[in-house]
């Protein structure tokens, strides 16, 4: 996994991106992504929250996609799990990630504040949400 923070990069993977950033959804922070070669996929977060500070991809096995129940994480975990997440600071308001595979166990998005906790995720298939 490589996590670029570069908005010319950036711009030019979402021109072949799945889909384009909606504007102005009002969710915490918005995804994109698209498949490069085999098994090879870029992933690219806009934060749209400024308390946002990290965002990890990944899925521990206390988530689940299909429940709503509340679970605690931290950035600290996922930086201490990172055969599991693979993390990234926000810098200007973007994360880029290289990854092997991103589907339903690792497309996970959590999204933590400058102190490591956690106030956004999103589930492959689902809107982002506000958890804080």
């Amino acid at each position: 996994m490589i996590a670029i923070n570069s908005i010319g990069l950036f711009r030019n993977i979402e021109h072949y991106a799945s889909r384009h950033f909606d504007e102005g959804m009002g969710f915490p922070f918005d995804v994109i992504w698209s498949q490069k070669g085999e098994g090879k996929y870029l992933v690219g977060v806009k934060v749209n929250d400024t308390r946002i500070s990290y965002v990890a991809i990944g899925n521990g096995p206390q988530i689940s996609s299909t429940s709503n129940e509340d679970y605690d994480l931290t950035h600290e975990e996922t930086l201490q799990m990172n055969d599991i997440y693979e993390t990234a600071v926000v810098k200007d308001n973007y994360v880029l990630y290289v990854l092997d595979n991103f589907n339903q166990v690792s497309g996970m998005i959590t999204a933590f504040d400058k102190e490591g906790i956690l106030i956004a995720d999103k589930f492959p298939s689902e809107n982002p949400r506000l958890l804080k």
